[in-house]
């Protein structure tokens, strides 16, 4: 005879499906961890690469259209390089016709002095760009045959030296890297976050600059297991037009 009634589950069956539920909810959920912290890192890794590269161009884009590299010392410890586009290593400018060549241009990059990222314990720098074109009245006249006091303002002229020349100028001062400087250029972060940074000038090679940009991000819960490391290493030089400044 037929009782009418489905069994329903036993407290022992209700039990065991539970801690199936458990072992299971908790293997996916280490699972979907161990995924989401590997493309965490991908992402990471990869956006630490693009800025890197981005960095590069930009300073490859400046070196290989430089004319004019500032042969002082690049600051304390390597931290500045600075140099112009259509000026002349004498600092005469404009050195070509500015319809071919552009508008006579500086431009200064530096890295910061420092601070410390809470999430790796360690020092990180930032690298800025300051640059800013020349608007004098320049176009008819390439070059500077001539300097002192007879030559009319803002024909030819001369930056970053010391001439009497009218029209000379130099570059602003800083107070601190990624500051506005002294004359209101605003800077441009190029990449953030690097572990190590140099501009590294050679005496015997004038125009030359070795450039070395590290990032490095030591392995950690909010990176995953494996640590992410990227460089920039290069070796250029300005124009072969250039001349040692005496």
């Amino acid at each position: 005879m037929n009782s009418g009634r489905a069994r329903g589950f036993t407290m022992i069956e209700v039990l065991v499906t539970l801690v199936i539920i458990g072992v299971v909810s908790g293997t996916l959920a280490l699972i979907w961890g161990n995924a989401f912290k590997g493309r965490s890192w991908a992402f990471k890794k990869d956006y630490h690469s693009t800025a890197m590269a981005i960095a590069a161009r930009s300073i490859q884009s400046d070196m290989q259209n430089s004319t004019m590299l500032v042969s002082e010392e690049t600051s304390a410890n390597n931290k500045w390089l600075r140099g112009g586009i259509n000026i002349g290593q004498d600092g005469c400018f404009p050195t070509a016709s500015v319809e071919t060549a552009g508008k006579p241009t500086w431009y200064w990059y530096c890295l910061t002095e420092g601070s410390t990222n809470p999430d790796y314990g360690q020092v990180e720098y930032d690298l800025y760009r300051y640059s800013k074109s020349i608007d004098n009245d320049v176009k008819q006249y390439p070059g500077c045959p001539k300097h002192g006091s007879t030559t009319p303002a803002g024909v030819y002229g001369t930056f970053g030296t010391s001439s009497t020349d009218p029209a000379a100028l130099t570059y602003p001062t800083m107070s601190s890297c990624g500051s506005a400087l002294s004359d209101g250029t605003i800077a441009t972060k190029v990449v953030g976050g690097l572990s190590a940074g140099a501009f590294t000038k050679d005496s015997r090679y004038p125009g030359q600059v070795n450039i070395h940009l590290e990032i490095f991000k030591p392995a950690s819960a909010s990176t995953g297991t494996r640590p992410i490391a990227e460089s920039v290493n290069l070796r250029l030089k300005v124009q072969s037009s250039l001349t040692s400044k005496s």
